[in-house]
C-alpha cells in the first residue's frame, strides 16, 4: 500500500498501486486518479493499512506511525 502525504504528513490518498506523469504528479488507482506534485511532500509504501485509517483525518509519520489529524473537521 502506498500513502500520499501532504507537508503536514496528513494522508492525502491510500492506494494500492502507484505511478508518476512526466510532470511529476504522483497517479493512484493503477493511473486513473493524479494527484497534484505541488500537494505532495513525499509517498511512503507501507506494509499494511489499519482499518478505520482514512484519508485527511489520519497522518502518518515513520517512526511513529499513523496518528488522528489534530486539524481534521
Amino acid at each position: 500500500m502506498y500513502l500520499v502525504l501532504d507537508k503536514d504528513n496528513v494522508i492525502l490518498y491510500i492506494s494500492e498501486t502507484l505511478g508518476y506523469q512526466e510532470n511529476g504528479n504522483v497517479l493512484v488507482d493503477e493511473g486513473r486518479l493524479a494527484i497534484a506534485a505541488i500537494l505532495v511532500k513525499e509517498v511512503k509504501e507501507v506494509a499494511e493499512v489499519p482499518a478505520g485509517i482514512e484519508a485527511a483525518k489520519y497522518c502518518y509519520t515513520a517512526g511513529e506511525g499513523f496518528t488522528e489529524n489534530p486539524s481534521y473537521i
